[in-house]
């Protein structure tokens, strides 16, 4: 006698959804970062994608600094599968009610944008129940600075 269990259909996630959107705009396929400790959520052969669902509307976005320097440092330097270390571009996409906006942070830096750095209390997480304040450093990504809104 063989038990088949019927198991639910996985329900995609915001960043799911995120990600299939982005990879259908620019013709790539971002595969899921599944290694609990990356600091990016998604990437490809050539490219860092980390992701940011947010309830809230706000111009400029914000953007965690440990969020920025590592993921700059992994694309720059970090181990690949296949071929020499580093190499990628760093892309972070910011979602609110079905829009996104895709920042290419290497051509920000490029043209030496200011990300106007501050420390500043914020919510410790945004996803999660614990809403206590934690210290950190962020900076700002305005709308119009957004390579694709999709």
């Amino acid at each position: 006698m063989s038990l088949h269990i019927k198991t639910k259909p996985k329900t995609p996630t915001k960043e799911d959804l995120m990600r299939e959107k982005i990879s259908k705009h620019m013709g790539i396929n971002f595969k899921k970062a599944n290694y609990e400790y990356n600091r990016f959520d998604s990437y490809t052969e050539h490219y860092l994608l980390e992701l940011k669902h947010r309830e809230k509307d706000w111009d400029p976005w914000m953007i965690e600094m440990h969020k920025y320097s590592d993921n700059v440092i992994y694309a720059q330097e970090g181990p690949r599968a296949n071929g020499p270390p580093g190499g990628w571009g760093f892309l972070y996409a910011t979602e609110y009610e079905d829009k996104i906006w895709i920042y290419d942070i290497f051509e920000l830096r490029r043209l030496k944008y200011d990300f106007r750095w501050v420390w500043r209390d914020c919510p410790k997480t945004t996803e999660f129940s614990d809403t206590s304040d934690q210290r950190k450093c962020v900076g700002w990504l305005p709308k119009d600075r957004a390579f694709a809104i999709i």
